[in-house]
């Protein structure tokens, strides 16, 4: 009856530990989730920006060819041309910023994945290796309280030592018939 219950404890801590995993491993994937949302939101803006910035630009062409003056076609064209660069070399910079940070979450999503499951496999080994369950359910050696009473220590002494109950350090002398 003793080994049952000991047996029934040992799944519950089993399944409790495996919970805490799973409960961690959602909230690692909320917070991943809510930074790829912001990421998704950034691109859009960009996207957005880039889009206003090409109007601009067909706008400040469309101006430039309604300008007579000063004013020669190879001046405008140089004009048009280094506007394009400036606009184009800042949207490059900006999202291959954002390139990078997208590139640098999912490394880490990746590594998190990975750490996980190392921590779930090992667990698994460990949970596999366990094949002995003590007699006590809070783990308390046998042999050291076999050990302390033919020291010459007392029942109620072993017990204040442990910090264990006396029945539970005579039953654990009964058992090895002491």
């Amino acid at each position: 009856m003793l080994q049952e219950n000991l047996v029934w404890v040992a799944i519950i801590g089993v399944v409790c530990a495996l919970f805490c995993i799973l409960v961690y491993i959602y909230i690692k994937d909320v917070e991943t989730t809510k930074c790829f949302k912001q990421y998704e939101k950034s691109i859009d803006l960009l996207t957005r920006q880039n889009y206003q910035k090409d109007k601009k630009i067909k706008l400040l062409e469309e101006k430039i060819e309604k300008l007579e003056g000063g004013y020669t076609a190879h001046n405008l064209n140089s004009l048009s041309s280094n506007i394009r660069e400036e606009v184009q070399a800042s949207l490059n910079s900006t999202v291959s910023h954002i390139y990078e940070e997208v590139n640098k979450i999912i490394s880490n999503v990746q590594e998190e994945k990975e750490r996980t499951e190392e921590r779930i496999m090992s667990l698994e080994e460990k949970i596999k290796e366990i094949g002995y369950f003590p007699t006590s359910p809070n783990g308390v050696d046998e042999e050291r309280i076999i050990s302390m009473f033919k020291d010459g220590w007392s029942v109620d002494s072993i017990a204040k030592e442990l910090r264990i109950g006396k029945g539970e350090v005579e039953f654990t002398l009964k058992l090895a018939n002491i």
